[in-house]
């Protein structure tokens, strides 16, 4: 089966920082304390993703600074999967796609460069818990008043010199 993987710029997973998906490719990634079928899909083992934008949900580094990959899974090396990603034993990653965050990367790339310019953008505080709770709060309030509830999402922060 084919999937995709997000990494962070040293081409180690967000999760851990400790499994190298770096070149040459192909590579075969091996986990050898994986959990059971039991602990579904996020327990212990190598993450994928079924469509190649999911992973940007779960990513733990700055956005353009990731790679993507291209990996296959043998039907063996599956211990579980769900509609979005799947938990394996063993993956072989077949290449680096040169679009990570889709088919407009460079422009996305562009514009993250550009808001910490913008002066309404920039946060009384830099201390990112401080940020977290505040945004939190936001939509826990906005969900008190509308009859559609908001999900609480990831967002993204950055440093500004």
């Amino acid at each position: 089966m084919i999937a995709y993987k997000h990494v962070r710029g040293d081409y180690t997973d967000f999760y851990s920082g400790k499994v190298n998906y770096g070149p040459p490719y192909p590579r075969v990634v091996e986990q050898d304390d994986c959990d059971p079928p039991t602990e579904k899909v996020c327990g212990r083992g190598l993450h994928a993703n079924i469509r190649r934008l999911d992973g940007l949900y779960y990513l733990h580094s700055p956005l353009t600074e990731c790679h993507l990959l291209e990996v296959e899974a043998a039907d063996s090396d599956i211990i579980c999967r769900d509609e979005d990603k799947l938990r394996c034993k063993r993956l072989t990653v077949l290449r680096e796609l040169s679009d990570p965050l889709g088919p407009q990367t460079e422009q996305v790339k562009a514009f993250l460069a550009e808001l910490p310019t913008w002066p309404w953008l920039k946060p009384q505080t830099q201390d990112a818990a401080e940020l977290a709770r505040l945004a939190f709060a936001a939509v826990d309030t906005a969900n008190s008043y509308s009859p559609v509830v908001c999900k609480r999402v990831r967002f993204v922060t950055w440093n500004v010199a």
